[in-house]
């Protein structure tokens, strides 16, 4: 998946790493899909209840730069990354 430019110039690549390794983990835990998306819920609140205790150090780091990025984006930057990645297989 290819960042698009204009958020590329935003997010360093540790940040958009985080955002969207972060992304992926709540598509792949049925936790977002893409009526999530449109209805615009809130990344930070769905990435407060993921609870995996024998990783919960690494996902509590990684999740803190996810949502640093995350608020880096306009909506509209926002909602253009989640389209398309919201079309990546998970599987």
């Amino acid at each position: 998946m290819e960042v698009p430019k204009n958020i590329r110039s935003i997010l360093s690549t540790e940040d958009a790493q985080s955002l969207i390794f972060s992304f992926v983990y709540l598509r792949l835990t049925s936790k977002i899909d893409r009526n999530w998306i449109l209805n615009g819920n809130s990344f930070q609140a769905e990435l407060e209840t993921v609870d995996v205790p024998e990783y919960k150090n690494e996902f509590a780091l990684l999740f803190k730069g996810a949502i640093a990025a995350d608020q880096k984006l306009t909506t509209t930057q926002r909602n253009e990354l989640f389209s398309e990645m919201i079309d990546i297989p998970i599987l």
